[in-house]
């Protein structure tokens, strides 16, 4: 299982990358930009920095249960999951949107499933 989680891990570290840099192009332009970054990966998910780091920590997982206390290291994706979820990523970025004046999105809801997360 080694092989497949560090599969994984790679995998979610070229997502966190890629969303990390379209979003760096995106604030960096002098020309008239759109309110949203809607484009790239950010097309399909309002957080794909967040999903790619949430994959990685998914692999890590995977990888460790190669070795006999792989077990104990369940709780790591599942605590970083939340945490990106609900107290450093996800629904911190909602609440600053939110507040916005110009702001028409949707507030991102646990509660109402994959819709309020996609387009």
């Amino acid at each position: 299982m080694a092989v497949p989680g560090i599969a994984v891990m790679l995998a979610g570290t070229v997502i966190e990358a890629i969303a990390d840099r379209q979003k760096t192009v995106y604030q960096q332009r002098d020309d008239d930009k759109p309110d949203v970054l809607d484009t790239g990966l950010w097309a399909l998910s309002r957080h794909p920095n967040y999903f790619g780091d949430s994959v990685v920590w998914d692999g890590a997982r995977l990888a460790a249960t190669a070795s006999a206390p792989g077990a104990l290291t369940f709780p790591a994706p599942a605590v970083m999951s939340y945490l990106l979820i609900f107290a450093t990523g996800a629904k911190r970025t909602e609440r600053r949107v939110q507040q916005r004046p110009d702001s028409t999105t949707t507030p991102l809801s646990m509660n109402s499933g994959a819709r309020s997360q996609f387009r």
